[in-house]
């Protein structure tokens, strides 16, 4: 029978499994979202992204902020440029989680989301900080 922690554990082999297979055929493997399980199946996606067209951003992140980043002043030229925010220091863009959040990496190196309202405040296009 499958539990929530059994379907963890199996989960998380088979995304190290994965991730060795993206990294032979130079992928970029998304993290995977919404793992549904009964008692006997589970079942969940796997999004891989070609790192010469995603320049090693995840393809989730790249194709938000490629659809939505305007909104915000955004576009996919902005993956990975920083700015300096005064609460958490350098903070790096990562992409667009949905419509409204970006993903930042802070630096510290823990990641997370940031609002497009709020990164707009702060990072300026061409800025070197």
């Amino acid at each position: 029978m499958l539990t929530k922690d059994r379907v963890k554990t199996i989960h998380a082999d088979i995304q190290k499994a994965l991730q060795e297979v993206a990294k032979k055929h130079k992928l970029n493997l998304s993290p995977a979202s919404k793992i549904s399980y009964t008692p006997s199946t589970f079942k969940f996606t796997a999004e891989f992204g070609d790192l010469t067209e995603t320049g090693g951003a995840d393809p989730r992140y790249l194709n938000n902020i490629k659809r939505h980043g305007w909104t915000f002043g955004l576009d996919e030229s902005d993956i990975g440029k920083s700015f300096t925010d005064p609460k958490y220091g350098r903070v790096t863009i990562e992409g667009m989680v949905g419509t409204k959040k970006v993903a930042v990496t802070l630096e510290n190196g823990s990641k997370g989301t940031m609002s497009g309202e709020y990164v707009k405040a702060f990072y300026k296009k061409g800025s070197k900080s």
